[in-house]
Parts: structure tokens; sequence; C-alpha cells
């Protein structure tokens, strides 16, 4: 690091906003909220509720830190990939909440649903307000901004090397943005029509938007058939897989490099702050639920082989039954 002693101030972290703490609270988050809703939709939507409410939390911190002038671009940067680290969980949890809808497009939709699509978008707007406002203000943004053309700046897990590296970060940060507009709103947007597409032919053959729903034995017997007997379960566990991958790359390795290469090397950064503690407090609930959700998962499967097995036996037992008594009318 190369930093002028004249930066350090532009370069000490505010720990409340992009410490240690907060940041494995938004990565534990945000692993958290894409395998949950994988396994049950409403232990992953109340995962999904605490992390909108933690990224909100942060945007408004950022915007009370900057109106006050105590936040340099430094440390809203660190902020931005934290945003949008977020809202890549958000498109996922959107995705999923739409198959869920594809399995069962009659199923009649509740105020919650409403209001993760009005969030969805609204957390998209604001986000992205976020992004182009820093960095259409970015080289006169907060304090000590003539330190920026000395701020090391990474896309994924390389450095931009250029005559200026602030106008390269800027362009990488639009274009990865809108990558995950691409993916996200309109991905959704058209997966709805497609959803609204397949329930009017639906009802234009005749078929009830009221039918009876499936039972919760049911809904679990399905749950746990083997990946084999679920093709598209399987796709859509890779995909999953794949875009989390992506996400983890282009935002969080910018975050981690930043900090280790900009950084100085002050106390300050080390110590544990107030936001930390209650950031890593605030995800405790969901660390919970994650772990009991895997074991319910298990026992539901375990308990449900058992009676799938113990049923098979009865039909064999059956069958030995019949055939022996067929051989005996035959002798």
């Amino acid at each position: 690091m190369d930093n002028s002693t004249g930066c350090t101030n532009f370069f000490t972290q505010n720990t409340d906003i992009t410490g240690i703490g907060v940041r494995v609270a938004f990565y534990l988050q945000v692993t958290i909220v894409v395998f949950q809703i994988r396994l049950r939709e409403e232990e992953g939507m109340n995962a999904f509720w605490t992390l909108a409410s933690m990224s909100f939390g942060l945007m408004l911190a950022t915007v009370v830190s900057a109106a006050q002038h105590q936040l340099s671009f430094f440390n809203a940067y660190q902020v931005q990939n934290l945003v949008c680290l977020a809202n890549c969980a958000l498109v996922q949890v959107a995705h999923a909440q739409w198959r869920i809808t594809l399995s069962n497009p009659y199923r009649e939709q509740k105020i919650r649903d409403r209001m993760f699509t009005w969030f969805y978008y609204i957390q998209y707007i604001l986000a992205g307000s976020l992004l182009v406002t820093l960095w259409a203000i970015g080289e006169k943004f907060g304090p000590d901004s003539s330190c920026i053309s000395s701020m090391h700046f990474y896309v994924a897990y390389w450095r931009i090397f250029s005559s200026n590296a602030f106008h390269g970060a800027k362009i990488a940060a639009f274009v990865i943005y809108v990558w995950l507009i691409l993916i996200g709103v309109l991905g959704v947007l058209l997966l709805r029509l497609w959803l609204r597409g397949l329930i009017d032919r639906a009802e234009a053959n005749g078929f009830d938007r009221t039918r009876d729903m499936p039972t919760e034995a049911e809904l679990a017997e399905y749950r746990t058939r083997s990946p084999k007997h679920r093709p598209w379960k399987v796709q859509s566990w890779i995909h999953y897989f794949i875009y989390w991958f992506l996400a983890m790359s282009f935002y969080i390795p910018p975050i981690e490099l930043s900090l280790r290469q900009n950084s100085q090397p002050t106390s300050a950064n080390a110590q544990w702050s107030f936001g930390q503690i209650l950031s890593l407090v605030a995800i405790a609930p969901s660390v919970v639920a994650f772990f009991l959700t895997i074991g319910d998962f298990k026992a539901e499967r375990g308990a449900l082989r058992a009676v799938v097995a113990k049923a098979r036996k009865s039909l064999k037992a059956d069958d030995a039954e019949r055939a022996t008594t067929a051989e005996g009318a035959l002798a």
C-alpha cells in the first residue's frame, strides 16, 4: 500500500458500516437466504426480510453519514458492494419464489407475496440510485476526495491498472449492475409473463383456478423425492450454485481486497464497534433457524422413507400371500 500519510482519515474504516462484524453478517445472511428458500419457503422469506432490513439500514446509515460529511468515498465504495451483494441474494429469492409459483400457479397470492414484489423493485431502485450518485460525484464525494486517485480498485479478483483507475472502476460497476438488473428484474418480469400465459391457457382449456391444494404430506413426499425423479430441481440447484458463485466472485473479493490494500493499519480498524456486534446479533435467529430447518428436513425425509419402506414391505407381503393362495387353489 502506497497511500500517502495525508490520506489516513480517508482510508480509515467506518467500522459501524464496513467493519468485519458487518461484513461477516452480510456474507452469512446472503448464504443462508439462498439455501433456506430452497429448503423451506416460510423460513426462507423470514431470512430474506432480515437481509432486506440489514441492506436498507446500511443504505440509510450511508446517506446520513454522507449528509453529515463523515463518510469517505472509500467506505461508501464498500457499502455499494455490500448492497449489490444483497441484491444478488434478492434475485435468487425472487427466482425461487416464482419457481414455487410455477409449481402451483393456482395458489392464491398472499399479501406477503405482493409486499415482496414491491420491495424487490424498490430495493433495486434505491441501490441503483446509490450507485449512480456515488460514481457520478465520486471524485468530489466526502472529505479528502483528492485521495481517490491513490485508491486501488478491483473487479472480481483483479486490480484495475490504468492511468485513471477510478473511471475504470466506474465502468465496471455500471456494467456489473446492469448485468444484475438484466438477470434479476427483466428475468423475473419475463418469468411472470410466461406464468401469466400458462394460467390464461389453462383457464381457456376449462381448468378451475380454485382447484384443491395438495396436502402437507403430498408436498413433503414431493420434496423428498430423489433428484433423478426431479430433473428440473437439479437444474434449479445448478442455476443457484452458479449464480451464487458469480455473485460471490464479483462483490466479495473487491470488498476484501480493497480493504486489505487500501486500509490504514490503525487500531480503530481492529476495534469491535456497536454496529458490528448488533449486525451479528441480528442474524443469530436466521443462523439458528437455518440449522433447525436442515435438521427438520432430514428428519422429515427419514420419516417419509420409513413410511415408504413399510408400505413396500406390506405390499410385498400381500403379493406373497396372494401368490400362496393362488398356488393352493391350483393344487
